[in-house]
This record gives C-alpha cells, sequence and structure tokens, in this order.
C-alpha cells in the first residue's frame, strides 16, 4: 500500500479562517495540483465520523469541548488518515517543498520531531526526555497500526478524562490527545 495523494485540513468553517490562512491553503494547493485537496468544516467532521465510525465514535467526539477545538481535531485527523490514508495539515502550517519530492514509493508512514534550531520543543516529562513527534501532519497509508493504537488510547483518554491526570487547556490537550498521546503510540 502506498500513501495517497490526499491532502485533508480542518477548521470550524472555512469562512473562519484568517484571510493570510486561506492564502497559505491556496498556496498549498497550487504546489500540489496533482493531490486532491479536501477541506472539513466542523460540520462535515461530524458527518464524516458519524458515517464512517458510528454513533459511539460521534459521541466520543463530541464529549470534547467545542472549546478545545484542537483536541477535536486530534481525534479527527487520527480518524481520517487512519480511513483513507494521505496528508493530514493543521490549517496554519505550510510545506517548503512538494511531496511529490519528500515521499517515496515505499514510504507507508513518516514521522518528525523539532530539529536543533528547535532546542527543547517538544519536550514533555510523560515522554522521558524523549522528544514529541509532531502531529500537526500526519502522512500514512491506509489502515496503519500506529494511527489504530493512537485511536484506541485517545479515545480512552478522552472517555476517562480526569483534570487530575490530564490538566487542562494545551497541556490538557497536548497530552489527552495531541503529541504526547499520538507519541506514546510511536514509541
Amino acid at each position: 500500500m502506498t500513501i495517497p495523494k490526499k491532502i485533508y485540513q480542518t477548521y470550524r468553517s472555512f469562512d473562519a479562517l484568517h484571510p493570510e490562512i486561506r492564502r497559505n491553503i491556496q498556496k498549498l494547493r497550487e504546489q500540489h495540483k496533482d493531490w486532491k485537496y479536501t477541506f472539513f468544516s466542523e460540520e462535515e467532521v461530524c458527518d464524516f465520523i458519524l458515517n464512517e465510525y458510528g454513533q459511539d465514535f460521534l459521541s466520543a467526539y463530541k464529549k470534547i469541548d467545542l472549546d478545545y477545538g484542537a483536541a477535536r481535531a486530534d481525534l479527527f485527523r487520527y480518524l481520517l488518515i487512519f480511513k483513507f490514508g494521505g496528508v493530514y495539515l493543521d490549517v496554519k502550517s505550510g510545506l517548503d517543498r512538494n511531496l511529490n519530492i519528500i515521499l517515496k514509493p515505499s514510504d507507508t508512514f513518516l514521522v518528525s520531531n523539532w530539529g536543533p534550531e528547535y532546542k527543547g520543543w517538544g519536550r514533555y516529562s510523560d515522554l522521558n526526555g524523549r522528544p514529541e513527534f509532531q502531529n500537526w501532519f500526519i502522512i500514512s497509508e491506509p489502515n496503519h497500526p500506529f494511527l489504530a493504537a493512537t485511536i484506541g488510547d485517545v479515545l480512552e483518554n478522552v472517555t476517562n478524562y480526569s483534570m487530575e491526570k490530564f490538566g487542562v487547556g494545551k497541556i490538557g490537550t497536548i497530552g489527552m490527545t495531541g503529541p504526547i498521546a499520538y507519541s506514546k503510540v510511536i514509541y
């Protein structure tokens, strides 16, 4: 199996995006004309989860408060790329190289962490000194076991959330659904 030439992004709605982010998306699309691009609004995310995974998964997704859009996006990106494969990229992110140059036909899953110019970034005690794997982009073939395990752990975290275990705000999101949860599975 190879990584499909599909790029996905999500946000509350396309209309809610800042004009600079819309320009960023347009640049990404122009750089990847031979890739299928799909944007998901919050409503389309819910439809996708219900149609592809069912009501129990949608209920777990909706258990995450709307104020925690990043946590919702985390769970969605794992579900989406597990199901269809391709590339998930946060809307505020871009690429300085074409994916056709980066990806090899034999690639099935790509990971990355912060380079030396970002000394100390992505280091959390929960990872025992190891760097986080970035989840603001996910590149994978469909049905990859890392994503299957990440989905299982994240659903467990959401279902059994406690403020004492995960905290709140950014650190709560990073641990419960974000790069800490994602990295723990890969390690």
